[in-house]
């Protein structure tokens, strides 16, 4: 039987009680507002001549960033030079206009984060800085924070300098179309800033090539994006591959966070450091197990044995899956007052520094560093610091929570509209309670309970899979035939009927089995 919630709300109001309900539900107070409406909205002549701060209008840096981006933290700038590169990575100084101390730094603290929604976004700081004097808008002076390094021809640090500076963006770019100068087929915009572009591309793939020679994670699942109108109501979900341009921004941002990371290091100034741990033993287990029955043995653990396995898959349907199964085998990353390495990216120092508009750790690097620049340095407490990189951890989580809610309530919203209708959907992951199941080109998820499958059917936690009573097996990747049974947005619970099970449900081989003849009938006795 069909079901469907009576009287649905709008997407709008959906997401407006999540977000009451979330950390992130208070907006900005009067005293945050009225500070902020305090701070200029153009760079004073005195801002710009600050002692150490120095003057790079004249190099045409640019912004890339996805088309429907607002606040622009980081500009980049490539240089060819004659056995290697010169790369400038120019990220918003906001910590001149945050004060230690302030409303709006407590605000900003107490935040930890932007979130970003559909259609929509929850900042960390005011509008009136995100998107206006803090973000590197084209043609527009701005206040920045400068990782500037000389690299070989090969990728490998030379140099590294870092400096307050003042910059002006020449242009903002997109994702989209860098990706079509890299496929060939630049927009007109773009043509000016052709030559430095491929002297980027060139330096980002052997930034890229050295980042996994020294044994870091090659990871490219794809993102779930709920695309809503102007309204706020969804419209369709859509994958987003990582593509090239994405990553030649990648590579640089890692540049520079580690290069700062290393000066943080060598001076001990009290940052907070993102670290990654080695993965679980037992998931790893698991993703081995997973990745056998799918025919894709695995070697010894290892991030070289990782991307093997992947590239092995790479443009199949089984990349995606096992993708998605490696990430959740591996640590969740963290901020730590101690440096502990970074297991995904081969890193020993790493840390968080190009997008200080959006996270607070960020922001805090910043101010150490222009403190030990300006020799007022105050030490800063282990307990202090251990306690706001778990603060920042915790926020950062809820974030990634209230992302996924929406998204899963964007998911029930438009499965309504197709509410006993068929359609095949790949199996994307098991429960003890029953399977989920993604519904193919459309990419809304749903739920099918284990005792709607058949009797007997139980999980099989070790391989990973549903085991039928015939032994056949369920395993991620196999598609079946669903019907959309219901859909509740408000709870974002999509729950399907399976139509169809696969034809190829794997089955182990029949132990053959010789024929035996019946035993032979006692003979009877004669009557007398």
């Amino acid at each position: 039987m069909l079901k469907q919630e009576p009287a649905s709300p709008h997407f709008k109001s959906i997401v407006a009680e999540l977000v009451e309900a979330s950390a992130f539900g208070r907006g900005f107070s009067k005293a945050v507002l009225a500070q902020a409406s305090k701070i200029p909205t153009q760079l004073l002549p005195e801002e710009c001549a600050e002692p150490l701060r120095r003057d790079l209008c004249t190099l045409p840096f640019v912004t890339i960033d996805g088309e429907d981006a607002k606040d622009f933290d980081d500009a980049v700038y490539v240089e060819c030079r004659r056995r290697g590169f010169r790369l400038w990575v120019a990220v918003s100084d906001v910590a001149h206009y945050v004060r230690e101390g302030s409303v709006l730094d407590k605000s900003a603290q107490e935040r930890a984060t932007s979130v970003y929604l559909a259609n929509s976004v929850l900042p960390m700081l005011p509008e009136r800085l995100s998107n206006g004097i803090c973000s590197l808008l084209p043609g527009e002076k701005r206040l920045c924070l400068v990782v500037e390094m000389v690299l070989s021809e090969e990728g490998h640090f030379l140099e590294t300098e870092i400096y307050p500076a003042v910059i002006k963006s020449a242009a903002r770019l997109t994702y989209e179309a860098v990706q079509s100068f890299f496929e060939g087929n630049p927009p007109g915009h773009l043509h000016p800033f052709l030559p430095m572009l491929q002297n980027a591309r060139v330096l980002a793939s052997r930034l890229h090539a050295l980042r996994i020679q020294r044994g870091a994670l090659e990871m490219q699942v794809p993102e779930r994006r709920l695309e809503c109108d102007a309204q706020g109501e969804p419209l369709y979900i859509r994958l987003r591959p990582q593509q090239e341009s994405h990553r030649l921004v990648e590579a640089f941002m890692l540049c520079a966070n580690e290069a700062v990371a290393r000066y943080a290091t060598r001076r001990a100034l009290p940052v907070l450091f993102r670290c990654h741990g080695i993965p679980d033993e037992r998931k790893l287990r698991l993703f081995s197990n997973v990745a056998k029955s799918m025919g894709v043995p695995m070697g010894k653990p290892g991030p070289h044995e990782f991307n093997r396995l992947l590239n092995s898959v790479r443009g199949t349907p089984r990349e995606r899956f096992l993708g998605l199964m490696l990430l959740r085998a591996m640590m969740q990353a963290v901020y730590s007052e101690t440096n502990e390495g970074h297991y995904g990216l081969a890193s020993s120092a790493y840390l968080h520094f190009t997008s200080p508009i959006r996270r607070y750790p960020d922001l805090w690097v910043h101010r150490m560093l222009k403190a030990h620049w300006a020799q007022r340095l105050v030490p800063v407490e282990a307990a202090v610091l251990a306690q706001l990189a778990k603060h920042c951890v915790e926020q950062e989580r809820s974030a990634m929570q209230l992302e996924r809610d929406v998204t899963a309530c964007g998911s029930a919203y438009l499965a309504r509209k197709y509410l006993g209708r068929s359609f095949q959907a790949t199996v994307v992951g098991f429960a003890r309670m029953g399977c989920f199941f993604e519904i193919d080109g459309l990419w809304i998820e749903g739920f099918i309970r284990m005792k709607h499958l058949g009797k007997r059917v139980f999980f099989d936690e070790r391989n990973h899979c549903l085991e039928f009573p015939d032994k056949s097996k369920l395993e991620l990747g196999m598609r079946c035939t669903v019907c959309v049974q219901s859909a509740h947005a408000q709870r974002g619970h999509v729950k399907l009927r399976c139509l169809a099970l696969p034809k190829e449900l794997k089955k182990p081989p029949k132990a053959s089995r010789k024929l035996r003849k019946p035993p032979p009938k006692p003979p009877q006795e004669e009557a007398v």
